[in-house]
């Protein structure tokens, strides 16, 4: 399967930041969380607030941080999409399963 770039609001487990579209205030704000170009991100998954909104969870060396969806939506990232996943056409090689949800 090819990779592509997608919106990291898009994107599955571990990722890459391949492009971040934003100001110097945006670039600040990613750089607290140790977010650049280059970065292996994991998308944990998303605060709901609402069916559209609410800040995406990433695990970003090793410790877990929220970013506001409007940002999140300028980063693009090398990886799977949920979509793909859903549909099958992504084969999940392993699972992880966290003791707070067993």
């Amino acid at each position: 399967m090819r990779t592509s770039f997608i919106p990291l609001t898009e994107a599955r487990g571990k990722v890459k930041v391949v492009r971040i579209d934003g100001g110097d205030e945006v670039l600040e704000e990613l750089r607290e969380y140790s977010i650049g170009v280059g970065t292996t991100v994991e998308v944990v998954g998303m605060e709901r607030l609402h069916k559209h909104s609410g800040p995406l969870v990433l695990e970003v060396d090793g410790r877990e941080v929220l970013i506001p969806r409007g940002i999140a939506e300028r980063i693009s990232a090398s990886g799977k999409r949920l979509l793909d996943v859903e549909e099958g056409k992504v084969v999940i090689e392993g699972l992880e399963l966290n003791e707070d949800v067993v």
